[in-house]
């Protein structure tokens, strides 16, 4: 029987790295299915979903285990049950920029968790803004909102932590 089983990574950055760990994975009879990896200040990170036979799981759990002596720290996690139905509400995009500052993510995650919102995705940078070069922080996300949310209600939420943190927040669907 096959399962879902997601892996995380964690390692210093490397030429040959993802192929190292796609190899593991395909010995062992594993199927990548979908992925999100990156490299962040040096290390590179991510976590992967493969679809994996049963009596495979705690030999590539090993064989995973055993990159540690190379410093490739992964991680077979166990089983997850099959992937979800999609949801009946439509997810929804959002764009957060504005000067970098110190609690952006909290706030807006606060808002989600305070409103049953679930997130999908999040990526975040910090770059120069033109011309002054201060700090710029950017955020790209997607959420899957309850069915009966109140989008109006959403929208003028992060209106106001885009007046408090002087963020331009757009959310779109």
């Amino acid at each position: 029987m096959l399962k879902h089983v997601p892996i995380t990574i964690v390692s210093d950055d490397k030429p040959g790295l993802v192929e190292k760990i796609a190899r593991c994975i395909k010995q062992h009879q594993g199927n990548w299915l979908e992925s999100n990896l990156s490299k962040l200040s040096g290390k590179f990170a991510g976590v992967i979903l493969i679809e994996l036979p049963h009596d495979q799981h705690e030999v590539l759990r090993a064989a995973l285990v055993a990159m540690k002596s190379e410093g490739i720290y992964a991680y077979l996690h166990d089983a997850t049950h099959t992937p979800q139905i999609a949801s009946e509400s439509p997810s929804l995009a959002f764009h957060a920029s504005g000067p970098d500052q110190k609690g952006i993510v909290q706030e807006l995650t606060e808002l989600f968790s305070a409103m049953s919102i679930n997130v999908q995705s999040l990526r975040t940078e910090c770059t120069s803004m033109p011309y002054s070069g201060n700090p710029l922080f950017e955020a790209h996300g997607v959420i899957e909102p309850p069915q009966k949310l109140d989008q109006d209600e959403l929208q003028k939420k992060l209106h106001e932590i885009g007046d408090r943190l002087a963020l331009d927040i757009i959310l779109t669907e």
